[in-house]
């Protein structure tokens, strides 16, 4: 090709100088060098439709991947209208359980095993008015535990199966008055004279207030030998599952 486009050079110089040579020379030389106008043509097309393609690819790539993350931002709104419907649900759902009782409703932060066990960790302090000693609800009707302690703006919370916790609970179906002490784990014992009837499924409630539950009685536990017998019975819920309390303030 440089051969070529020399060999046209000297002959367009001739032609300056020589008119009459040029002039003689001109048509062969324009009919060798057409296939190669034609080609260079060709290929400056080519290259310009290939800069084309490749210049939209990009935009379309572009276009796409844009595309793309508005549809996993709508998603993600989607998700987050989801997720606050469902909250606002269970909030007015605890609300609409005070029975005309104030309270502070506060969500769980924190439970075993990122905390002690039996020790649950709300976003709810003396921002809310929350004290120590207040009661703790799950939904509304179980009790759970008390405040133990209180910061700016989170609240721990001692579950009364806190082990070596002591509370007033009622055996409702036998009528009984008792302690229950607890063992650990949403697990609590009530000791009482083996001489009182006690059967697996009583319902155990806070003292003075039946409206309050604390379990179901799991087990019975009798030894000929013991004067006393050994009643065992779990919180009524799965704390794993818990995402809001309700503080009696």
């Amino acid at each position: 090709m440089a051969w070529l486009g020399s060999f046209i050079a000297f002959f367009l110089v001739l032609a300056v100088w020589n008119p009459p040579i040029g002039h003689f020379a001109a048509r062969p030389i324009m009919y060798a060098a057409a296939p190669f106008f034609r080609l260079n043509t060709a290929i400056g097309d080519w290259l310009a439709e290939g800069a084309f393609i490749f210049k939209t690819k990009h935009s379309l790539r572009s276009e796409n991947l844009k595309f793309k993350e508005s549809i996993a931002k709508l998603k993600a709104r989607m998700l987050s209208c989801g997720i606050k419907e469902k909250e606002n649900k269970e909030l007015k759902s605890l609300l609409s359980s005070a029975d005309g009782e104030k309270f502070s409703v506060a969500a769980v932060l924190a439970r075993s095993p990122q905390s002690p066990y039996d020790i649950l960790v709300v976003d709810a302090g003396l921002n809310k008015g929350i004290e120590p000693g207040m009661r703790a609800l799950a939904y509304g009707n179980v009790l759970i535990g008390y405040v133990s302690d209180v910061f700016p703006k989170t609240s721990k919370i001692k579950l009364i199966s806190f082990p070596g916790e002591e509370s007033n609970v009622s055996l409702v179906d036998s009528g009984i008055s008792a302690i229950a002490v607890g063992l650990g784990g949403e697990n609590l014992e009530i000791t009482l004279p083996r001489a009182i009837k006690i059967k697996v499924g009583e319902r155990v409630a806070a003292l003075g207030s039946e409206s309050l539950a604390a379990g179901i009685v799991e087990k019975v536990l009798i030894d000929p030998a013991d004067p006393f017998q050994k009643i065992l019975f779990r919180l009524p819920l799965n704390i794993q599952e818990l995402k809001y309390i309700m503080i009696n303030l």
